[in-house]
């Protein structure tokens, strides 16, 4: 069986990432913390999922080494911070948002990019992604070798201490890709009920 990487970054969702594997079937994987792993342990897995987490990327141990060190020769998806993480390895920024968006459900659509990548294959071009984060990608930042796969194109809630106008920075980059490199991530969370064909997404990547 093929083996794959669980990159932990301490947080409550990894455990739901880890019940879509086991679901899936076709590989071994092994959970480690981002800061209990040495890079060369990482050579004999065939994929890296790199989990949400807590704070900013360089906080989480070797996380960013990791990505650096392995992405041309791994198959990595990062989901929220390992998301932000893969962004962050290859120069690009992060931007705080004015408001949380935390428990939120958003309508992402698919860039054209997004709908030739085998990640949202035979996926519909608009879905409904959960989201739970208050950090993301500069758009304008990210490097040539990268294209965005997602965007939010406006921010809908009827929550009662979200404020509409404190969101400045829409269309927010939610899927990027490497346009050479098998290198995913998305800021959304797959393993959440909020997020429609979550399951296929992921399986999407394990079985490319």
């Amino acid at each position: 069986m093929k083996k794959l990487l669980v990159a932990d970054s301490y947080d409550s969702f990894t455990y739901n990432l880890i019940q879509l594997i086991e679901q899936h079937g076709a590989y071994t994987y092994t959970i480690v913390k981002t800061d209990q792993i040495h890079l060369e342990e990482v050579s004999h897995f065939d994929k890296i999922l790199l989990t949400p987490g807590p704070g900013l990327p360089q906080e989480s141990g070797i996380l960013l080494d990791l990505i650096q060190q392995y992405a041309a020769t791994k198959s990595i998806l990062g989901v929220c911070l390992g998301h932000q993480a893969i962004a962050e390895a290859f120069g690009a920024k992060l931007v705080q948002l004015p408001q949380v968006l935390h428990g939120l459900t958003q309508h992402m659509t698919l860039t054209p990019a997004g709908t030739k990548t085998t990640l949202f294959a035979h996926l519909p071009a608009t879905l409904n992604i959960g989201l739970y984060h208050s950090w993301v990608v500069q758009s304008e930042s990210l490097p040539e070798g990268f294209v965005i796969t997602g965007e939010l194109q406006q921010i809908n809630s009827t929550l009662p201490h979200f404020n509409q106008a404190n969101i400045v920075h829409t269309p927010l980059v939610m899927a990027l890709a490497h346009r050479s490199l098998d290198i995913h991530g998305i800021q959304f969370h797959p393993e959440s009920i909020m997020t429609e064909f979550g399951k296929d997404i992921l399986y999407n990547w394990l079985d490319s």
